[in-house]
């Protein structure tokens, strides 16, 4: 089965709301060559954004929610999202984690509907099923939870998998193996698919 990745984040939950301790000087030069978007009030919680259109990389501190998105090139992980989410994390050093995570969609051209998919039988009399289901299964692994979702489309159905790790770190410290998990979390997201969808 054929999923092509569009778009990937990593969620950082704080333990505590606000933007106290983010340096955003480091976040408006995360790329030095590109000017972002940046919308960061003074106030402590209110939501903050620094965009990079050029480099389809996103920011964003919703309360506790600390967010770095990019868009996929070419079905890859950019070269420089890697680069991208030490920055970030660094700019966010003084911070507690209570948890984080990454986020992988993608879009499987040729997908049978879910409901075929998973040979769903729905017996109704009245009713005509329309395609659109969406689908949410849950996985464990070595102590990490993965969310499954897939969810009908045309022509491509929809696939959403969140690694997530219910893990409480110094964000310092997850700065230096950032790298390492976001190849090791994609790794096991494309294992996932492969072991959930073999006989498709």
């Amino acid at each position: 089965m054929n999923c092509n990745l569009e778009a990937l984040n990593l969620v950082v939950i704080f333990n505590e709301p606000g933007k106290h301790g983010i340096k955003i000087q480091e976040l408006i030069n995360l790329f030095p060559d590109t000017t972002p978007g940046v919308f960061w009030p003074p106030e402590p919680i209110t939501p903050a954004t620094v965009e990079y259109p050029d480099k389809a990389v996103g920011i964003s501190l919703v309360e506790n929610r600390f967010q770095i998105q990019s868009r996929a090139i070419n079905g890859n992980i950019p070269d420089y999202f890697h680069n991208a989410l030490e920055k970030a994390l660094k700019a966010a050093r003084d911070r507690d984690i209570r948890a984080y995570g990454f986020n992988f969609d993608f879009t499987c051209p040729g997908l049978k509907g879910v409901k075929e998919l998973f040979k769903i039988h729905i017996q109704t009399t009245s009713f005509q099923y329309k395609p659109g289901a969406l689908l949410k299964l849950a996985f464990e692994k070595d102590g990490v939870l993965y969310i499954f979702e897939l969810a009908d489309g045309q022509p491509a159905s929809y696939l959403h998998i969140n690694v997530h790790h219910e893990e409480a770190i110094q964000t310092h410290l997850l700065v230096n193996e950032i790298s390492k998990k976001l190849e090791a979390d994609f790794k096991a997201a494309s294992d996932l698919i492969k072991e959930v969808l073999n006989n498709v």
